[in-house]
């Protein structure tokens, strides 16, 4: 074997190992350059780009504003997003590029996280695999590609909520995350400790940046993560341990800015903030509210009230929709039963794309770009789908070839490449 073929393999296995979250990230560059330019403002865009121009131009940082000269104050939404693009502005200059980079660079982000969680808790052989697959689902989900032509909070909102789910599963030893620190033994308890106390800390700043992101619903990331440890059978005083101290710091990365605009405004902010764009939100009340099956219309048949082109993502939902029969089966066939690390992504995927979609079909408010935060799960049932797809098809490759007879050293080097790329699938 010529050593260039040598290196193409070391690459090649590189990229669905490893470096899994690299292919993805460059699918969601390259899919998404085209969309930093152009007229392709929507809904909220404008008015939330003006209130960033205000910030970077005005200095109107802490209470943002919004109006010609900033004489109306804004307190709708937590303000990180509107810094991030504030400051992108002021480093770039007032263009098309520095009011989109921020989305691009959070869907980039978010297809590599996707990878790398997805690679660590099934760990293994197949955690390369599923988590290269996923991260390629999530690259090509057409909502999050044409939406970076907008200022949409989405991006950093759900981008906050899976750096939290993903370092505490790394924190808790779920899944291959587990296998990962029981092969290190030359790390000590004070040492391993410190780590656990690390990712659980940098989770609880992903929950912190969600809820500088979009009001309150980042407090319902430790209490999803408990109900996830329930599910797989995980709950031990560790794990709680790890998803309190996440949430605590979560809750202390945002607790200054509240407290302080609640003493600096007073009823005027908790009024608004708290009551009108939460609880009405809610319920509801603040817009004519939808039924509860408008969101399972929207991604049938791409209904979209916003006046935006509909996006109709039929194959990424069907590969879903795929991924959680095949979950199904293998649970009831008992072919998972010692993949606790498929096992733990499967209930995670299907928890964050189920769950969380029950949960915004009771919201009141109902708004088509609102499904975003579902996607990171969806791209995690399509990985499992195609990962499973895979196996079953390696597995008769190597059937027929065994019964083929006699092999020359052509078959038996395309099989050697085959079961490296594509991994053995036990289940």
């Amino acid at each position: 074997m010529s050593s260039v073929w040598r290196a193409m393999m070391s690459m090649a296995a590189w990229l669905i190992g490893r470096g899994c979250w690299v292919l993805p990230a460059l699918i969601a560059l390259a899919l998404g350059l085209q969309w930093l330019f152009g007229e392709m403002w929507y809904t909220d865009a404008p008015y939330y780009q003006a209130i960033s121009l205000l910030a970077s131009r005005e200095g109107h940082w802490w209470t943002l504003r919004e109006g010609h000269a900033g004489e109306v104050l804004y307190f709708n939404k937590p303000p990180l997003a509107f810094w991030v693009h504030a400051l992108t502005a002021m480093v770039l200059g007032e263009r098309d590029i520095a009011y989109r980079l921020p989305e691009l660079l959070a869907f980039m982000a978010m297809c590599a996280a996707v990878a790398m969680i997805a690679r660590g808790i099934v760990g293994g052989t197949g955690g390369g695999r599923v988590g290269l697959l996923a991260g390629c689902a999530m690259a090509l989900t057409d909502d999050w590609v044409w939406r970076i032509a907008n200022f949409r909070l989405e991006y950093l909102h759900t981008l906050g909520l899976v750096i939290a789910i993903g370092a505490w599963a790394r924190a808790m030893g779920v899944g291959g995350f587990g296998d990962r620190v029981l092969n290190q033994d030359q790390r000590d308890a004070r040492g391993e400790w410190m780590w656990t106390m690390v990712w659980a800390g940098l989770g609880g700043l992903g929950m912190g940046a969600a809820l500088m992101t979009k009001p309150l619903i980042g407090l319902g990331m430790p209490v999803f993560a408990a109900v996830w440890l329930v599910l797989i059978g995980g709950v031990t005083r560790r794990r709680l341990g790890v998803i309190a101290v996440g949430g605590l710091v979560g809750v202390l990365v945002a607790l200054p800015w509240h407290v302080g605009m609640m003493i600096e405004h007073g009823s005027r902010f908790s009024e608004n903030y708290f009551i009108t764009h939460s609880v009405k939100r809610a319920t509801g009340a603040m817009f004519e509210r939808e039924p509860w099956w408008w969101y399972l219309q929207h991604m049938v048949v791409g209904d979209d009230r916003e006046g935006a082109e509909p996006a109709r993502m039929w194959a990424i939902y069907g590969l879903a929709i795929v991924g959680m029969l095949s979950f199904g089966f293998g649970l009831w066939s008992m072919r998972l039963q010692r993949e606790a690390g498929a096992i733990a992504l499967g209930v995670l995927a299907i928890l964050w794309t189920v769950g969380i979609l029950v949960l915004i079909s009771i919201f009141g408010d109902k708004r088509n770009y609102y499904l975003m935060i579902i996607h990171p799960g969806t791209a995690w049932l399509c990985g499992f789908a195609v990962w499973r797809v895979i196996g079953m098809v390696e597995r008769l490759w190597s059937r027929a070839t065994d019964r083929s007879g006699p092999e020359c050293h052509s078959d038996k080097e395309s099989r050697r490449f085959v079961r490296r790329v594509c991994g053995a699938n036990k289940g």
